[in-house]
């Protein structure tokens, strides 16, 4: 838990140091600190009495009523010993304070608490809802994930002088199909139709990531040759499917990455999260892609 929220309680611990200092945080800390909320899992305190589920409020001398939240185990010690820990996402907890009637909520309260009301709670952006079986028929999302070539993004990031041009990068990003991989360790071969390997068949394929030293970061590719010639150095069956970016790059940042590598052993690009961040947006989404990452394919 600690270690997923790692960004959001930098944020956070940027933000108090503001105030601390009688000084107003820029907006773009804001923006990053909203994004880091909608990616977070937080605890709540509670206790459990049979089946009935209690957790405390906390209520400022103004008659303001706030819900505690906490970034990490610990930082919910700091605050009591005395509750039981309940993980959730912060959508749950935004309509958790709308049902209680409560003004907002309080993240470590203990620590670099800070409050957040129901104005800004409304700016996080809200959770996508795949719609299983919308998307393109999987033999044309085979055809796509084997023809790519990607030209233009490839070019870019094969030149040293665009390193660190986030927002040419971002856009290409936005603009471009991407691949990624699935690897598992069993060949999946023998379940494949025309070429097809289907999630409903086998649930032992899972997306690559790597790391770098102390650093995680998300894998995405722009070609099958950028694919080949990394992954055939390694010792495990891998698969590429077509990205459904806005599912992908959710995973990513719900799960604490540190960003994400365009082809890994080769041109090797680094995406940093804070620009992950900016450009996760609706842009992202491709009803065409909706189902992909139920399909995985052998390279030819």
């Amino acid at each position: 838990m600690s270690e997923t929220n790692k960004y959001l309680k930098s944020t956070i611990s940027q933000i108090s140091n503001f105030y601390r200092n009688n000084t107003q945080p820029p907006e773009d800390m804001y923006e990053n600190l909203l994004m880091e909320l909608r990616f977070s899992e937080l605890l709540m305190p509670v206790v459990f009495d049979g089946e009935h589920l209690s957790f405390p409020h906390i209520e400022v001398d103004d008659g303001t009523k706030l819900l505690p939240l906490f970034t990490s185990d610990d930082e919910l010690k700091k605050y009591s010993e005395d509750f039981d820990r309940f993980a959730n996402d912060i959508e749950y907890y935004v309509k958790l304070v709308g049902d209680f009637g409560f003004d907002g909520i309080l993240i470590d309260l203990k620590s670099d608490e800070l409050c957040i009301d129901n104005a800004m709670l409304k700016k996080i952006p809200r959770s996508h809802e795949t719609r299983k079986n919308r998307g393109l028929d999987p033999s044309r999302l085979r055809e796509m994930a084997l023809s790519e070539k990607n030209v233009a993004l490839r070019s870019f990031i094969k030149d040293p002088s665009n390193f660190n041009r986030y927002d040419e990068i971002s856009r290409l990003l936005v603009d471009s199909l991407l691949l990624n991989v699935v690897v598992s360790e069993e060949d999946l071969s023998g379940i494949a139709e025309d070429g097809i390997i289907s999630r409903d068949d086998s649930f032992t394929f899972t997306l690559y990531t790597k790391k770098s030293g102390r650093d995680h970061y998300g894998v995405v590719y722009t070609d099958t040759d950028a694919i080949v010639s990394f992954h055939e150095t390694l010792k495990y069956h891998y698969y590429v499917q077509v990205t459904n970016k806005h599912r992908v790059f959710d995973f990513i940042l719900s799960n604490g990455m540190d960003g994400i590598i365009i082809n890994p052993g080769t041109d090797e690009y680094y995406v940093p999260r804070q620009v992950l961040l900016r450009l996760f947006s609706d842009d992202l989404l491709d009803e065409r892609l909706e189902n992909a990452t139920r399909y995985a394919f052998p390279i030819e």
